[in-house]
Order: C-alpha cells, then sequence, then structure tokens
C-alpha cells in the first residue's frame, strides 16, 4: 500500500509600512470553558510536532514557506501534534497542542489541511485571518489596514464544536 503525505505551502507578503495603521481585531464571542470539547475537535497531543518550516523562496519582499503538516498520514492525525508556525521568524514554534493555547510565540497551526490562527479560540494571541478577494500581486499594505480579520471560533456558548461536512474544526481559513 502506498502512503500518502500532505505538505502546506503558503506565501507571506510583506505588507506593512510605516505609516500605516492596524485594524484592531474584533474580539472573539465569550464562551464557556471548552477545555474539554476543545481536546476532541483539535486533539491534545503533550508532544512536539516533528514536521519542519523551511523557506523556499524571498522574491521582492514576498516570503515561500513550506510547511510539513502531513501529521502522520490519513487517518492518524488525531494522534500527531499539530503544527505550530512562527510568521515573523518563518519558524516552526517547539509548543505541544496543549500548551499552545497560552503561546503568543506561533500565528499560525497546521495539520493535514486544516490551519488556524493564533487567536480567540485558537489561542492567546491577536491572529486572525481575512480574505481579500484580488490577485496576489495587486494586494497592498492598505487592503489589510482597513480589512475586519476573523478570529477563531470553534465553539458556541454551550460549547458545541462548529465543524465542516468532514468533522474538520471550522477555522477562520475555512472560508
Amino acid at each position: 500500500m502506498r502512503s500518502l503525505g500532505l505538505a502546506i505551502v503558503f506565501t507571506i507578503a510583506a505588507c506593512g509600512s510605516d505609516d500605516s495603521t492596524t485594524t484592531p481585531m474584533p474580539d472573539a464571542p465569550a464562551s464557556a470553558d471548552c477545555t474539554t470539547a476543545r481536546a476532541e475537535l483539535l486533539g491534545s497531543n503533550d508532544s512536539v510536532a516533528t514536521g519542519d518550516v523551511t523557506i523556499l523562496d524571498t522574491p521582492a519582499g514576498v516570503t515561500t514557506v513550506f510547511a510539513d503538516a502531513s501529521a502522520g498520514g490519513m487517518g492518524a492525525e488525531q494522534s500527531h501534534p499539530w503544527l505550530f508556525v512562527n510568521l515573523a521568524t518563518n519558524t516552526k514554534v517547539a509548543v505541544t497542542d496543549p500548551a499552545s493555547i497560552a503561546s503568543t510565540d506561533w500565528d499560525l497551526a497546521i495539520k493535514r489541511p486544516v490551519i488556524y490562527t493564533n487567536s480567540g479560540d485558537g489561542g492567546a494571541g491577536q491572529g486572525g485571518a481575512v480574505l481579500i478577494q484580488k490577485d496576489f500581486a495587486a494586494v497592498v499594505a492598505a487592503d489589510a489596514a482597513t480589512a475586519t480579520f476573523t478570529s477563531e471560533v470553534f465553539f458556541d456558548a454551550d460549547c458545541n464544536p462548529n465543524v465542516d461536512p468532514t468533522g474538520s474544526a471550522l477555522t477562520s481559513m475555512s472560508t
């Protein structure tokens, strides 16, 4: 039997400038302590991911990064930890799933095809995501400065998970 792997490549543009302002991200809805529901939905592996983060290219202020988020192969992802990435340094952060909740050292969590930000139900950070509907080459700093970023909301007020048809967490990247 042939084993299939999955890797995610993401591209980060340097869209900041000294005179731009940042639009504050709205706070995530207040929810109950959903610790148990979070562990069931996202897993709670107390080890650091073995996947690596590698810079592939950095032309003209755009950094293309390869993140090995294969997480053990199809069907085994729940028993493997998330890969946590720091976008300022383009590196893997050595943090476990349980410790990631309080950590502000990472920006993106990646496992197989699921990606979430360090925000809201995702963690203690001030991350978030926004969909800018333009060709990548046309995106400028002003687009991000005026955008409304979405933080992670994995649960409703009763700790019921927000999931897609496959049972994966709906994230700010799910749109």
